[in-house]
């Protein structure tokens, strides 16, 4: 995947996924929400754990070692789609790759 953006963007990031209806060409943009390690990238990535982008909002809460999600991620593991229990599985690791 190429760079979409840098951590500096955020703003912009956040507004577009605001804009943009849920489907495939926001997945990227969750993904980017790993490089901004603050609450509110956090609070954005959980909002996609429920929709298609699940396995992107799942990279990118370890990739900012989100605290308090591993409850929220933790039922992803018997998900319908091999990619999303994947992403599961490997948040779940030990050592621990989400925050406690």
């Amino acid at each position: 995947m190429g760079k979409i953006a840098r951590p500096k963007n955020f703003v912009q990031i956040a507004e577009l996924l605001e804009e943009l209806p849920e489907g495939t060409a926001m997945l990227p943009l969750v993904e980017y929400l790993g490089k901004v390690k603050t609450p509110e990238s956090r609070n954005i990535g959980l909002k996609y754990l429920d929709g298609p982008a699940r396995g992107r909002a799942i990279k990118a809460l370890v990739q900012m070692k989100a605290t308090g999600v591993r409850h929220l991620v933790e039922p992803l593991i018997h998900d319908r789609a091999p990619t999303v229990r994947k992403q599961a599985q490997r948040a779940m690791a030990k050592p621990p790759r989400l925050g406690e």
